[in-house]
């Protein structure tokens, strides 16, 4: 071979190798490029999605604000509180540009205190009685009771055996822990005790709920039977409460003068009938959900309503997603509608 081919076939290797190292230059580039393409992709998105679930908790929020500003207009229109008013009613979505609100309250004065298991020994004794007909009436063993006031009392001893539960069971579960031995802070709390899961909360939602455990008088304007039937052994008679349910479905009762003329009621005296009802709701359930593009923040609020003036944020708890099930899209809550707290009056 002479020395010009030998140039030549080194010439071309060396272009050959130059070639290889470019091309696989470029294939690292462009793989570096993709990384970054799609790393800041996934940071835009993320970015992206962050703003959207805090634009969705402020509507949220707004939400409370609202229900507790219509709560606090009901409280200067009315004394007295009942299912046909508005804010007992599924409210339509709030849509704008922002975002959309959904809003549900719901009455809570009308429920079955279970913070008056921690009461004194004689209310203490009678709220007891009261529980059990109320777990009786939901399909729940009326001796679950025990683990609960076990797990409200303040002492670590097994009070209502051998139903109850304290320090010893607890701490034999996975994960152990200990009881409250006060009172419960939440509803959702009532899953922690003895003899309780989801099954049961779902049926104690709607006439048992978590208060002060300082009034034992419901609202008879929101009370379920089941909850009225509890408040004295003469109510256990089907066909009184049945009258009261059936006048209150009427017209509610503004006075306890109007809850003697039932037929039957006369006989427990104004006294008695005062200690029983009231007329009016100082505590509510507020949920509230805000959605931005799809995504949804929600929040659950407790809260009370002292003279009908003020309102007092008793219990705040933030969720991903919603908390309302089967709101209707296909209707909008226009606010400039001056009717809409008209009907208030």
């Amino acid at each position: 071979m002479s020395t010009c081919t030998r140039r030549e076939s080194g010439r071309a290797g060396e272009r050959g190798a130059a070639l290889l190292v470019t091309l696989l230059s470029i294939a690292l580039l462009t793989v570096l490029v993709v990384e970054f393409t799609y790393s800041s992709q996934v940071d835009y998105r993320r970015a992206s999605h962050w703003l959207k679930a805090r634009r969705a908790a402020l509507l949220a929020e707004s939400g409370v604000t609202l229900a507790t500003e219509l709560l606090l207009l009901d409280g200067s229109l009315s004394t007295s509180d009942s299912l046909a008013e508005i804010w007992a009613q599924p409210f339509p979505p709030i849509v704008s540009d922002a975002g959309a609100i959904f809003v549900r309250i719901e009455d809570l004065s009308g429920r079955f205190d279970l913070n008056l298991l921690e009461s004194g020994a004689g209310l203490g004794r009678t709220a007891l009685r009261r529980f059990q007909t109320i777990l009786d009436s939901r399909g729940i063993a009326p001796d679950k009771a025990g683990a609960l006031v076990d797990w409200i009392d303040r002492n670590r001893n097994v009070n209502v055996a051998p139903e109850g539960a304290e320090d010893f069971y607890y701490g034999t579960l996975t994960p152990p822990y200990l009881p409250r031995n006060g009172p419960l802070r939440s509803f959702s709390e009532l899953a922690l005790v003895r003899g309780f899961g989801p099954e049961e909360l779902v049926a104690l939602r709607e006439v048992a709920a978590v208060l002060g455990g300082e009034e034992a008088a419901v609202n008879i304007n929101t009370a379920p039977a089941a909850v009225l039937r509890t408040l004295d052994p003469r109510l256990e008679d089907e066909r009184l409460v049945a009258a009261l349910v059936a006048r209150r479905d009427l017209a509610p009762f503004l006075s306890h003068d109007e809850i003697a003329e039932v037929e039957g009621m006369g006989a427990f005296g104004k006294g008695r009938l005062r200690r029983m009802f009231t007329l009016a709701s100082s505590h509510f359930r507020i949920r509230a959900t805000g959605e931005v593009d799809g995504i949804y923040q929600s929040i659950e609020a407790v809260v009370h309503r002292r003279h009908g003036s003020e309102i007092e944020i008793q219990y705040w708890l933030p969720r991903r997603g919603p908390n309302i099930a089967g709101v209707d899209l296909s209707t909008r809550l226009d606010l400039s509608d001056a009717g809409l707290f008209e009907q208030m009056r």
